[in-house]
């Protein structure tokens, strides 16, 4: 439904992007980032656009073009948190953890903050070894048992990770 409305206005930047960003949803990353690319112009960009372009190249695995989209977003609509959160995710998929963990504490400090927000905080701090804070993260939106369980799951993603780089 979304695409025929697309098509079928291919002037409406606004529909373009709740295209694109719909196949995200449903994984479908190269038709995205054409329909994204056309969703704004870069005289007139749209951070929201942005943003989900940094998405798609993050799941692509280009972790430097999906900071550079994040960081374009973030220069139109500072402070925004869940810009924030998805650019200390690729930080952290990067291999940049210190940077990341400063990115997402701001994104967490923001009254905007929500549940992910906050929980990508709490990742990046497992994936820096700081458990007991994550826990505590995790505590602020879940109960105490599943933020136990959500630590313990991460701890093991990256004793996983250690064992993968080591062999």
């Amino acid at each position: 439904m979304l695409r025929i409305a697309a098509m079928s206005n291919p002037d409406s930047r606004v529909l373009r992007a709740a295209y694109g960003k719909s196949l995200i949803g449903v994984g479908d990353l190269a038709e995205a980032e054409s329909v994204l690319a056309k969703a704004h112009t870069p005289d007139n960009p749209d951070p929201s656009v942005l943003a989900a372009q940094g998405v798609v190249a993050a799941q692509k695995g280009d972790q430097r073009m999906a900071q550079e989209y994040f960081r374009r977003a973030l220069n139109l609509r500072p402070g925004d948190a869940k810009v924030q959160a998805n650019l200390a995710l690729s930080l952290a998929m990067e291999g940049k953890p210190g940077e990341a963990e400063q990115v997402a504490r701001a994104a967490a400090g923001s009254p905007a903050a929500d549940a992910r927000v906050r929980q990508t905080l709490a990742l990046v701090l497992v994936l820096e070894g700081k458990d007991r804070e994550a826990a505590e993260v995790f505590q602020k939106d879940l109960p105490p048992d599943r933020a136990s369980a959500n630590v313990k799951m991460l701890q093991q993603m990256r004793a996983g990770g250690a064992k993968k780089r080591s062999a």
